[in-house]
């Protein structure tokens, strides 16, 4: 089985050194203003980039240039960045690091801001670990930061600085906004979005909203069944008998899969629990008594739900292909189950229940058009036999699972 992992993992080294990465159409800008049409690394950024990666055509060598050297750049229909000198609050809006100052604290610094909407009023965006900012300019005035800051008041209670309101009021001026609809306004994309397209909508100014089409399929439900080969080896200090391996053994089992995509870095993450069915029943006659050629029969009869919480990854070979790794953590709840041993001449039967327990996976696979799957997965020693402090067990599985994606 240790080979076996060794295996796996060199085969996800290998994925991740030989997967296809999507290039798209694009362009930047650099100093000069010179501008470049180019083919883009799209990485969806769930923070905002200080660099990128490009090539000038499919088959040329992949460049990486940074924000000091470009002034804009774009991938088609998808994204846009811009850089920009700007003064920026980093106020934490963790609770536990709230500031006791309402005002922002600014500070200088040259970022790619990611354009949200162009027109006579633009809206844009910076996001860098958990902190969200929004900045605006109308009539190419100057880029400035919308201020929304928590902080601590006099009472030692959470207060808000909703300065963006006023900001907006005073720069959105328009017949069809209201000072009661700015009133209830709130700091986030939605909301900031809408009244920027109807402010340039009201002055019949030409509009981009710049956004990157929702992806489907953030939430898969597939059918898993599969074969698995399971082991299961028994040891006990209170026992010279008990070092038992029992045989391998070819079972079925029967999932069902709920994968939640998660939206950044290109759906290449998700976040899935998948219940199934699985069972193994095995039988060892062995000599428990070498003096006296004594023997014991042992039997396994395992069933249980097993319910793995796993993190996936995608590599994406082309439109129709991917190959995905997983890493799980495998809650499992037994029923009906026992261990037995029992000497073939009497009526001496020694009955052991077993019980659930949570062990690891880790598995490596293929799908195709996000419709069909196949995964090969490795779990590592789960122990059954917990209530029973003499004793230690071990069993393993390796199953070949197969999807079928209903939706």
């Amino acid at each position: 089985m240790k080979r076996l992992i060794f295996i796996i993992l060199i085969v996800i080294v290998s994925i991740n050194s030989y997967s296809q990465i999507t290039f798209e159409k694009g362009y930047f800008i650099k100093n000069d203003d010179k501008k470049i049409e180019c083919l883009i690394k799209n990485t969806n950024w769930l923070n905002n980039p200080t660099e990128f990666i490009y090539k000038l055509s499919k088959e040329s060598e992949a460049k990486k240039i940074s924000i000091k050297e470009a002034k804009e750049f774009a991938i088609q229909n998808t994204s846009k960045y811009i850089r920009t000198a700007v003064k920026i609050d980093r106020s934490s809006e963790d609770v536990n690091k709230l500031s006791i100052v309402k005002k922002p604290i600014f500070n200088d610094d040259t970022l790619f801001l990611k354009v949200l909407i162009e027109g006579k009023a633009n809206l844009y965006t910076y996001e860098d670990k958990g902190l969200i900012r929004f900045f605006h300019n109308v009539d190419n005035s100057e880029i400035v930061q919308l201020v929304y800051k928590s902080y601590l008041n006099s009472d030692d209670k959470v207060a808000k600085n909703r300065a963006f309101r006023q900001q907006l009021w005073v720069n959105l001026k328009c017949t069809n906004i209201t000072i009661d609809e700015i009133k209830k306004l709130k700091y986030n994309k939605k909301d900031l979005m809408n009244i920027f397209l109807r402010y340039n909508k009201c002055n019949n100014a030409t509009t981009h909203n710049i956004k990157k089409t929702p992806k489907k399929d953030l939430f898969n439900l597939t059918l898993r069944p599969g074969l698995r080969i399971s082991s299961f080896k028994t040891q006990s200090d209170a026992y010279l008998w008990s070092n038992v391996n029992f045989d391998h053994k070819i079972g079925y089992r029967l999932g069902i899969e709920a994968e939640f995509i998660l939206p950044s870095n290109n759906n290449k993450w998700s976040f899935l629990f998948e219940p199934t069915y699985q069972y193994y029943k095995a039988e060892k006659t062995f000599i428990s008594n070498k003096t006296t050629g004594s023997q014991l029969i042992g039997t396994i009869n395992y069933k249980s739900i097993e319910v793995p919480v796993s993190l996936r990854h995608y590599f994406f070979l082309n439109k129709k292909e991917r190959i995905f790794i997983n890493g799980s953590l495998i809650f499992d709840f037994c029923f009906d189950s026992s261990l037995n041993f029992k000497r073939p001449e009497s009526f001496l039967n020694y009955q052991y229940e077993l019980e659930s327990n949570i062990n690891l996976g880790i598995g490596v696979g293929y799908k195709y058009y996000n419709k069909y799957s196949a995964e090969l997965r490795f779990s590592n020693g789960r122990e059954l036999l917990g209530r029973n402090p003499a004793w230690r067990s071990q069993y393993k599985t390796l199953s070949l699972i197969f999807g079928y994606s209903l939706f």
